[in-house]
């Protein structure tokens, strides 16, 4: 309860989180508005509300229950994977790529038969990517403004009775505190980035996963498997502390570059296809 009473706010991190949630908000818009203008005429919503779907089923269900069971349940597993950097990368890597991916292409092959295009193939992108912007980071940043201003209005006891923080407790709210007092302009502008590249990542990784099914290739499945391990491996160093925050964008960045880069050849060559 010390170190909690000792965390300070000021009107920055108000300003700065406020900001923060009104870009994630609209940073998934943005991309729907976008490609809806262009191809609305060849678009299906079920595209979209698919891509919603396979990853709040594949990440948020299927993906967490392993995670509890690997990660946080006291077994000798769990203790194995949190106690070595390494491990803890690898599991963490594969276990995205493989629910995520595996996800995306069952739910395109399976369950996504009709009206297939790549036009759509995006849009299922959008979806994925948008609904993690929605439902994980902005919540996060949402819950962090409220503490954040509650903070700065009310008294310290009215704070931990509204959030329920008591002796016990307070080193689990600990960390969300200190992140919210900690709130500047870098942690909004590396947030919004990160998510701009994300919303990027999963757009060309179902055209990559996309063009396994179009072309009965099941290696483009595997190439998708592995881009998101790598695209994942820079923030899950970071989040060991074996990489610096700096390092770790800059990893991100590249490989994002990359797979935009070969995703966007495979759709400019089925489009000069269809020209042709």
């Amino acid at each position: 309860m010390e170190e909690l009473s000792q965390i300070h706010f000021t009107q920055a991190n108000i300003i700065f989180l406020a900001l923060s949630v009104i870009l994630l908000l609209a940073i998934p818009i943005a991309f729907w508005a976008f490609w809806y203008r262009r191809y609305k005429k060849k678009l299906k919503w079920k595209y979209l509300i698919g891509g919603m779907l396979g990853f709040l089923l594949s990440a948020r269900v299927l993906e967490l229950g392993v995670h509890y069971v690997c990660l946080i349940m006291d077994n000798p597993v769990s203790r194995m994977i949190n106690s070595h950097t390494l491990v803890y990368v690898i599991y963490g890597i594969s276990m995205a790529g493989l629910f995520e991916e595996v996800g995306r292409y069952l739910i395109l092959k399976y369950l996504l038969k009709k009206d297939h295009s790549y036009e759509n193939a995006v849009y299922y992108g959008i979806g994925h990517g948008g609904i993690e912007v929605w439902a994980v980071i902005l919540p996060a940043i949402i819950l962090e403004l409220v503490i954040a201003v509650m903070s700065l209005t009310q008294d310290t006891q009215s704070v931990y009775k509204a959030f329920h923080i008591t002796k016990q407790t307070a080193s689990q709210a600990l960390p969300v505190f200190m992140a919210a007092s900690q709130y500047q302009f870098v942690s909004m502008y590396v947030n919004v980035l990160e998510r701009i590249m994300t919303m990027f990542v999963h757009i060309s990784l179902t055209v990559i996963v996309f063009q396994s099914i179009i072309k009965s290739k099941k290696q483009y499945l595997l190439y998708g498997i592995g881009l998101h391990m790598l695209v994942d491996l820079f923030p899950a160093l970071y989040q060991r502390g074996a990489v610096s925050l700096v390092v770790s964008e800059i990893g991100l960045f590249f490989l994002t570059i990359c797979i935009i880069v070969i995703a966007y050849r495979i759709y400019q060559i089925q489009d000069m296809n269809n020209i042709n």
